[in-house]
């Protein structure tokens, strides 16, 4: 069973507050423009294994290269994979035949249960 999600590193992430005197407006030098890289990945939940892809953009596309990265990663298993329910995880370019496996994705909505 392996768990798989997605997120996006700044690579020139903006200042979001910065001390500044009260009606100046502060401009702080920078260099380049800001680029985003794409982290897919999936940890293994029987090994702890961290397997990670990286893309360019998030898409149908970049997750099948990411699911195609996972396979052979861990080419001799069966797996399970738990994910979010983003919608390029269910589109038919991501499951186009069904990978001659069975696919099923978790509720959109899990409500959590308190122990006392």
């Amino acid at each position: 069973m392996v768990y798989v999600d997605e997120c996006e590193v700044h690579l020139h992430p903006r200042l979001v507050k910065v001390w500044q005197n009260r009606g100046r407006l502060l401009r702080v030098p920078a260099a380049g423009a800001d680029r985003t890289c794409v982290v897919f990945g999936a940890l293994d939940y029987a090994t702890g294994q961290v397997i990670w892809h990286l893309s360019p953009r998030k898409d149908s596309e970049a997750f099948v290269a990411f699911l195609e990265h996972l396979s052979k990663a861990l080419p001799h298993e069966s797996l399970v994979v738990v994910w979010d329910n983003v919608s390029y995880h269910k589109g038919r370019r991501t499951w186009p035949g069904g990978g001659g496996g069975s696919v099923g994705s978790a509720p959109s909505f899990c409500r959590p249960t308190l122990r006392s």
